[in-house]
Formats: C-alpha cells, sequence, structure tokens
C-alpha cells in the first residue's frame, strides 16, 4: 500500500508513472540549469579557447605570450608609453632542448624614440612555461 505524501494532490497516492516523469523532468532542468550557468560564467569565446587548449598545446603561448613579450620589451623603449605592438603566432623554437619548452614569437613595436619620431623596431621573443605554469620572456630588439 503507498502512503499518500505531501507532494501529491488531495491526499491520493501518486502513481510510479507520475514520479518518474517528476525525477526525468527534474534531471533535465538540472542539466539546463547547469549548461546555462556554465555559459554565463564562461561565455562561448573563453569556452571555446578552453577547447582549443586541449587540441593545441602552443594555445597558452598564443593567448598569454604577447603579454609576456610587452613585459620584456618595455624597459627597453626609450617611450614605452607610446607602445603599440602586433604579434604573430607562437612557433616551437626547434633549436632549443628540448624544444617542446621554448617557443618564439616574432612581432614589431611602434614607438616613439627621444626625438618623439615614431620608429618600427623588430621584435624576436622566446618564451619558456615552468613546471608551475609560470611564464618568462626574453626579447630581442632588432634595429
Amino acid at each position: 500500500m503507498t502512503h499518500p505524501g505531501p507532494w501529491t494532490k488531495g491526499g491520493q497516492a501518486e502513481s510510479k508513472k507520475s514520479r518518474t516523469w517528476w525525477i526525468v523532468g527534474g534531471a533535465v532542468l538540472a542539466v539546463v540549469v547547469v549548461f546555462v550557468a556554465f555559459l554565463a560564467g564562461l561565455g562561448w569565446e573563453e569556452a571555446n579557447e578552453q577547447i582549443a587548449a586541449e587540441d593545441d598545446p602552443a594555445w597558452v603561448y598564443k593567448e598569454h605570450g604577447p603579454e609576456a613579450c610587452e613585459k620584456a620589451v618595455l624597459p627597453k623603449l626609450k617611450s614605452p608609453g607610446s607602445a603599440e605592438f602586433e604579434w604573430g603566432d607562437p612557433r616551437e623554437d626547434t633549436a632549443s632542448v628540448p624544444a617542446r619548452d621554448r617557443y618564439l614569437m616574432d612581432g614589431h613595436v611602434d614607438s616613439q624614440n627621444s626625438f618623439g619620431a615614431v620608429l618600427r623596431t623588430d621584435i624576436v621573443c622566446s618564451l619558456t612555461l615552468d613546471d608551475e605554469g609560470t611564464m618568462s620572456a626574453t626579447a630581442t630588439l632588432k634595429d
């Protein structure tokens, strides 16, 4: 005999079929809520970047390399506040051993010299990622 519970209408016992639909509906609603919360927290762009990170080991260099390289270049400029950077995609440094631990990025910076003239300087930036996930950069400016 089934005992009526607070979830039933008029104190009548709820059927197994009705209970199953409530369980399935609740599970579907929970999945939808989790998915919407995920998208609201990350957004489509960040979710796609995360997927790309799993497919491309150079993703972390592409994502964080330009910032690390710019920090390495700025102290070498006469007018760091006028600097405008443009970077290419990172590539493995095949000359380093082991190659997986070092990437290179080519780019250029447009910045003012001591006379106020804007000059373009080519840059080669070497990036490494240590075991703790900290990225370091060394930049070489080409005149």
